[in-house]
This record gives structure tokens, sequence and C-alpha cells, in this order.
């Protein structure tokens, strides 16, 4: 996922899921016009018999959403710990500066969580539709 994802908005929604595959390889991901899904599913597959197909997967985290998330957050709270404790003109308490940073740490944590939430949903609706049995 880059910043051009939004150029992806005119796609059809009535796919569930696209990307690239040939023979043997496949490089799956959520179809989503406005909230852009960070999670690649990668894998192999061939055919046992007629009525099965053998199939490895595994999903991945877009690199560039990776870094991009974390690094953001590592800077948002030092940027605003910088602004507290050398901008400021010393008349916030330090138990201000406790509780915002413990606010800031349980926004980014459950912005994490939600990430985690995205993976086992791509991963069971991926399994629903293609009907992967394991």
């Amino acid at each position: 996922m880059t910043p051009f994802f939004l150029f992806t908005i005119f796609t059809k929604a009535g796919k569930k899921f696209y990307g690239e595959f040939n023979d043997s390889h496949f490089e799956l991901t959520k179809n989503a016009e406005f909230w852009p899904i960070p999670y690649i599913i990668d894998g192999n597959y061939r055919f046992k018999n007629e009525t099965e197909t053998e199939l490895f997967y595994k999903i991945k985290t877009v690199k560039f959403y990776y870094w991009t998330t974390r690094i953001v957050t590592f800077l948002i709270l030092v940027l605003v710990n910088y602004l507290f404790f050398f901008k400021s003109n010393n008349n916030i308490q330090l138990n201000i500066i406790f509780i915002l940073n413990l606010l800031l740490i349980l926004f980014f944590s459950f912005g994490f969580l939600i990430e985690k939430y995205m993976k086992k949903r791509i991963e069971r609706n991926f399994k629903e539709i293609f009907r992967i049995e394991r």
C-alpha cells in the first residue's frame, strides 16, 4: 500500500479480493475502496487431483504501512513531549503530561489492536470465500 491507494477508489466494488496470480503463485489483498487493508496474502498452490488443491499461504504486512505507522507513532510521542517539556512556560504539571502520554499510548495501542483484528478478519474472509479447509 502506498499513498497512491486513492486511485483505487474507482475499482469494481463487487470483487472481494484482487491481486496477481499465475499457475502456481498468487498475491492477493482485500478490495477496499475507502479504508485500505495493510495486508497481502502471498502463497503457492498446486492441484492434487480434480477436486483438491494444496495451498500454502502467508499473510504479510505491507512494509510501507508497517514502518510508517510505527515511525509516525514514535514521532508524535516525541514531539508532544518536546512541546510540553521544553516549549511550555512550565505551567503544565507533570501529572497532566503523564496522563496525556498515557492517553496517547492507549490511543496508539488501540490502533495496533485494530490492525491485528484486520489481519484475522482478512484471513477468515479468505478462507470463507475460497472455501479453504485446514
